[in-house]
């Protein structure tokens, strides 16, 4: 028998199980910036682990964005006013979930060390001396 809180339930549900997959991706993309950082101690676990979650990313993120789409389509279909709250948080948790499908495609070691975009090379014949005047910028 259902009654007026069931509805409610459900709902409460769906963006409970929404929220838990968002926040599960986004975990999964940060995850590996937070633990290999540049300049700072490393263990192989964490090494190990990084690369792991990186190497998986692109297919857990999409398959979260995936899953979620019926959980918003479901929302969507109780929405009576478009400018009410949940309708804008139901549209900033999908939004969420795609960047996280974008930024699990993407190196963001890259952005940290920025490769040099024309870089010039010399036979070790022809170069007499290097000093640091030499280098490039």
């Amino acid at each position: 028998m259902e009654g007026p809180q069931s509805g409610r339930v459900g709902v409460r549900g769906t963006w409970a199980l929404l929220a838990l997959l968002v926040l599960g991706t986004c975990a999964w993309v940060a995850t590996p910036a937070l633990l290999l950082q540049p300049f700072k101690a490393q263990t192989p676990f964490g090494v190990a682990l990084t690369y792991e979650l990186r190497q998986r990313a692109p297919l857990v993120t999409l398959v979260g964005l995936i899953l979620s789409l019926p959980l918003l389509a479901r929302l969507a279909r109780r929405v009576t006013r478009w400018r009410q709250w949940p309708p804008l948080v139901a549209v900033a948790l999908a939004v969420v979930a795609g960047s996280a499908v974008w930024l699990a495609r993407q190196n963001h070691f890259e952005w940290m060390f920025n490769p040099l975009p024309d870089p010039t090379y010399a036979p070790a014949t022809l170069v007499r001396s290097v000093d640091d005047s030499s280098r490039s910028r």
